[in-house]
């Protein structure tokens, strides 16, 4: 409106001219007459003061200055005119009034109006019925959501819940939380498989251990003490096999919490050969060890030096007299690297991946000590500093070889 009410300002202010003639009908009359043939878009009123209309294409209107609006309830308009004009008295007592028609405004406005009224219904259907369909297909997938979590509940642990092919949030829940059922799977069936083990393992030792103590009740007094040690021996190494078992556990355990500090891993593996001593030499194996210096790496030293005794105790118990052992520290492909490699008759192929499960043992090593958790613990204790055990065939012989990440040899404290 702001730019109409210019047009019409420039309108009024061009037909009296630029000349200082008096502003009545006399000196008008020529330019409005002229103004109706050239300029088609205004509409013009010229009126004495009488109210006669002397010159234009309005019918009379009551002399009133300024802008206004004039419609169809003007005698003299036909219906549904509708026009926006400027009037100015005139000296004479005559009226001037020019006008713009805003028919075309009007119907433009009507058009945008039922435009957004169109709009406006489309979205609310739009979005009631995409809201509904919506809601429809949410439900259905939190039914079979909930079909799923009741399997669940059943016991059935190898249920999982639907992931649809379009992987929005929900999807993405959906896997994050199969993910956890996996893990879930995986220690449940490791547990039951624990139980199986120890339900095998201890059975052995134990009934041996009942069988003595019954030839201690009925047997001849001088057997007593024989078989009372033999009874302690086989107490002994089910205890052992129980806090194997319980380390293992704590190990494993999410959250252990273990003092940590920046070592050499040469210097404890070379005290870990120490500790061995002449067990070597007693049963006639050999150790040759190769340690780079300075490779250093972050651990609980305790836990730690179990890892190498337990695996050497394994190379030691598990390969003939005159096995050739080698110890060896290094660094590799950004890691430090711990090898202990034999030639003895290793191990087969596919029993490799066996060895680090619990209480596996090959069947010539049924008859020597040892619970079959050394190469699992080696293993959790390895994987629990962000190490990694691996296990090879060393043709002949076995080889571990456990990895570390390198430490800066700075101590970071407990973790």
């Amino acid at each position: 409106m702001h730019n109409i009410d210019q047009d019409l300002t420039s309108e009024v202010s061009e037909a009296f001219g630029a000349r200082q003639e008096p502003h009545d009908v006399l000196h008008l009359e020529p330019n409005v007459r002229t103004f109706i043939v050239t300029d088609q878009d205004y509409r013009y009123l010229l009126q004495d003061r009488r109210g006669h209309v002397v010159a234009g294409n309005l019918p009379t209107l009551p002399p009133v200055s300024g802008f206004r609006w004039i419609d169809d309830t003007t005698p003299g308009l036909e219906k549904g005119q509708r026009y926006y004009g400027l009037g100015e008295k005139l000296d004479d007592g005559g009226y001037y009034f020019v006008a713009h028609d805003t028919s075309p405004i009007d119907t433009l406005n009507e058009s945008v109006l039922e435009t957004i009224l169109l709009g406006f219904a489309a979205f609310v259907f739009c979005g009631v019925g995409g809201g509904l369909l919506m809601g429809i297909l949410v439900r259905r997938r939190l039914l079979l959501i909930g079909q799923a979590v009741q399997t669940i509940q059943k016991g059935d642990l190898t249920a999982r819940l639907p992931v649809a092919a379009g992987q929005d949030e929900l999807d993405d829940l959906c896997s994050m939380f199969n993910a956890v059922l996996d893990q879930n799977e995986r220690l449940v069936e490791s547990l039951r498989q624990v139980s199986n083990d120890i339900a095998h393992d201890m059975r052995t030792p134990l009934t041996r251990l009942r069988h003595r103590l019954q030839q201690l009740v009925s047997g001849p007094q001088m057997e007593v003490k024989s078989e009372a040690n033999l009874a302690i021996e086989d107490l002994d190494a089910s205890l052992e096999m129980f806090s194997s078992l319980l380390q293992l556990a704590e190990i494993e355990a999410a959250g252990n919490v273990t003092r940590q500090e920046a070592v050499d891993l040469s210097e404890e593996v070379n005290k870990c050969l120490e500790i061995f001593g002449s067990a070597p030499e007693d049963s006639e194996h050999h150790i040759d060890a190769e340690l780079v210096r300075h490779i250093m790496i972050h651990v609980d030293v305790v836990l730690l030096r179990q890892l190498v005794s337990n695996i050497l105790d394994n190379a030691l118990l598990h390969t003939p007299a005159g096995t050739s052992i080698t110890v060896s520290v290094r660094k590799t492909a950004g890691r430090a690297l711990l090898c202990v490699a034999d030639n003895g008759p290793g191990v087969p192929a596919a029993l490799l991946h066996k060895l680090p499960e619990r209480f596996f043992r090959l069947d010539r090593s049924r008859t020597t000590p040892g619970t079959g958790l050394g190469i699992s613990l080696a293993r959790a204790i390895a994987e629990r500093f962000g190490g990694s055990l691996l296990l090879e065939d060393n043709a002949p012989g076995l080889r571990v070889l456990v990895s570390f990440p390198l430490s800066d040899g700075r101590i970071t404290g407990r973790s």
